[in-house]
C-alpha cells in the first residue's frame, strides 16, 4: 500500500484542523477515516482480495453512510469535511487535493468504464453536487451546491445550476 497517499491525506487534514497525529485524525475526523478505509480497500482490490475489499466498503457504508468503490482512483490529499451521503462509482478518477462535501454523487449514466467522470486536481465539489457520465471537470474548478454536471467544465471555472453552467472564470 502506498503510505505516502495516506500521509498526504493526513497532511491535508493537519492544514485544516491542526491535528498532529494519525490517531487523533483517525478518531476525530470522519472524512479522514473514510479515505483511510477506502485506501486499504483499494489496496486489497488491486491485490485481488476482493472479498476483504468489499467488507471494508461495507464498513465505510455502515459507519459513515458513504460509498466509495474500491476500484475508483483517488489522488492524494483529498479532503472530505462531511462524509455522509457521498457516492463515488467504480470508474471515477479524482485528482489530487480535492475537496468533496456531503451528498456528492460521482457516477455513470450507463455501465461502461468510459462513462465515469474525471475530476481534475484542486477541485471543490460543494454539497449535493451530482456529476454523471463521461464528464471532465478541469483543475482548480468549483462546482456550486446542488449542481448537476453533465457537460465538461474547463479549468479554473465556477459552475452552478442544473445542468451546471460556467458563470465565472477564476483568475489565478
Amino acid at each position: 500500500m502506498k503510505l505516502n497517499l495516506i500521509w498526504e491525506d493526513l497532511i491535508a487534514i493537519k492544514r485544516k484542523n491542526n491535528f498532529f497525529s494519525f490517531f487523533k485524525a483517525f478518531m476525530l475526523v470522519p472524512g479522514f477515516r473514510v479515505i483511510f478505509i477506502y485506501r486499504i480497500s483499494n489496496y486489497l482490490y488491486k491485490k485481488k482480495l476482493r472479498i476483504l475489499s468489499q467488507i471494508l466498503f461495507n464498513i465505510n457504508h455502515l459507519l459513515h453512510g458513504c460509498e466509495i468503490k474500491a476500484s475508483a482512483k483517488i489522488g492524494k490529499g483529498i479532503q472530505i469535511p462531511h462524509a455522509v451521503g457521498i457516492v463515488i462509482g467504480e470508474g471515477v478518477i479524482i485528482g489530487e487535493y480535492c475537496m468533496i462535501y456531503q451528498n456528492v454523487t460521482l457516477g455513470t449514466n450507463s455501465y461502461t468504464a468510459a462513462n465515469y467522470p474525471e475530476i481534475g486536481n484542486n477541485v471543490c465539489l460543494y454539497t449535493g453536487v451530482t456529476v454523471i457520465g463521461n464528464v471532465k471537470i478541469g483543475e482548480k474548478s468549483r462546482i456550486g451546491a446542488n449542481s448537476l454536471v453533465i457537460n465538461d467544465i474547463p479549468n479554473a471555472s465556477i459552475a452552478v445550476g442544473s445542468p451546471a453552467k460556467v458563470i465565472k472564470e477564476i483568475q489565478e
